[in-house]
Formats: structure tokens, C-alpha cells, sequence
């Protein structure tokens, strides 16, 4: 049990600096940069509806690695969280900012109209949120485990957050408040496909860097 939950607060710990990065970040940039607000005090609200269920249920349900117990014990001095671990956390926090500020100022530049961009924006930000709770689950992060054991709270988690993104941004009533522009179910559908891929691609650790797998240093009590 002890190692158990050492390995999940570790998890829950990556992904939570993880994902604060871009909402400190579309918050930021829009500024600096002189353009349009993409976040607002409602936004942001619905971001830790998401990350809050996701740090304090998904990852204390999840299992232990069949080989944990197999491992020799941790040292005595080892800390939570590494100077790896928060890079990797900041470089994927960081590749998520660049993707989706790119990508609001882009369709800024095709003369979209700012409601519109700032609605795709948090999109893919809500959308890649949620699908880094996939290989956040575990550290062993490979793409036969990303679905590996996945809880009924994961499960659930996941499905409630993205039906409420698409209310808030398909349905007129409920997009008002946020001030996004109603989106077509395709649309919509289209922006979770790409971000979630753009998600999981990122944090494949085939492809990352030796730095970037960082948190396969796995939890040991």
C-alpha cells in the first residue's frame, strides 16, 4: 500500500504541474502579445473541475504495476519529485502552451473572429487535459498501456469531461456565459480528435527524449 500510493502521488504531482502550466501560460499571452483574452475567471473554474476530480480520485484508484513489489526498495533521500520530474512536467506543459496559443494566433491571422479562436483554444486545451490522464496513470507510459486497467473513476472522469466541454461549446445556452461561439458537433469532434493525438504523441516515450521519460523512475518504499 505504501508503495502503492508513493507511486500515485507521484503521478498525480506530474500531471498536476503539467497542466497548470497552460492555463498560467493562455493566460499570459494574450496579454503580452496585445490579442484577445482566450481565458477567463469561468474558464479557468471549469479547467479545475477537470484537474481536481482527476488528482484527488483518478489516480488514488489506480492499481499498483504488477512488478512494484518486485522492486528493490527507494532510498532514503529520494524525493517526491525530481528535477527531472518537473522538467518533464514543464516541457510538456510548455509544448502544450506553444500548440495552442500557435494555433489561436493562426486562426487569428485567417481573420477568424476571436470568439471562434478562443473557443478551439480551450478545446484542445480541455481535450489534451483530459488525455494526459492516459499516460499519467502509470509510469510505465507506452501506447499498450494507455488504456491498460483503466478504472471505472478514469472512465467515468473522462466521460463527464468531455460531454460537458461539448455542452459548453455546442450548445448556444450554455456557450454564452463563456463567451465561446457555438461549435458543430464535427467540429468539435475534429478539435478533440487532433489535440488528443497531439496529447498522446507528445508523451509517447518512444519518441521522447532520454529526459522526457523521466518519470518511468518509478516510485519505491
Amino acid at each position: 500500500m505504501g508503495r502503492r500510493s508513493f507511486a500515485n502521488m507521484r503521478q498525480a504531482m506530474i500531471y498536476t504541474l503539467a497542466v497548470h502550466i497552460p492555463i498560467a501560460g493562455l493566460a499570459l499571452l494574450p496579454v503580452l502579445f496585445g490579442l484577445p483574452l482566450i481565458l477567463v475567471p469561468l474558464h479557468i473554474a471549469f479547467l479545475e473541475l477537470v484537474i481536481d476530480p482527476a488528482c484527488s480520485v483518478v489516480f488514488e484508484a489506480e492499481e499498483a504495476d504488477a512488478d512494484l513489489m518486485n522492486r528493490p526498495p527507494r532510498q532514503s533521500d529520494e524525493v517526491l519529485l525530481s528535477g527531472q520530474h518537473i522538467w518533464r512536467s514543464v516541457a510538456y506543459g510548455s509544448l502544450t502552451t506553444a500548440v495552442i496559443f500557435g494555433t489561436y494566433t493562426w486562426l487569428l491571422s485567417q481573420e477568424i473572429a476571436a470568439a471562434t479562436a478562443a473557443t478551439a483554444a480551450f478545446v484542445i486545451l480541455v481535450t489534451a487535459n483530459a488525455a494526459l490522464i492516459l499516460p499519467s496513470r502509470s509510469a510505465r507510459q507506452d501506447w499498450q498501456r494507455l488504456w491498460y486497467r483503466l478504472t471505472p473513476t478514469s472512465l467515468w472522469v473522462l466521460t463527464m469531461t468531455l460531454l460537458a466541454l461539448a455542452a459548453i461549446t455546442c450548445v448556444p445556452v450554455l456557450a454564452q456565459p463563456f463567451r465561446f461561439e457555438s461549435m458543430s458537433a464535427q467540429a468539435s469532434g475534429q478539435l478533440h480528435d487532433w489535440s488528443t493525438a497531439v496529447t498522446l504523441l507528445s508523451t509517447d516515450q518512444k519518441n521522447e527524449s532520454k529526459l522526457l521519460s523521466s518519470m518511468n523512475t518509478d516510485a519505491r518504499l
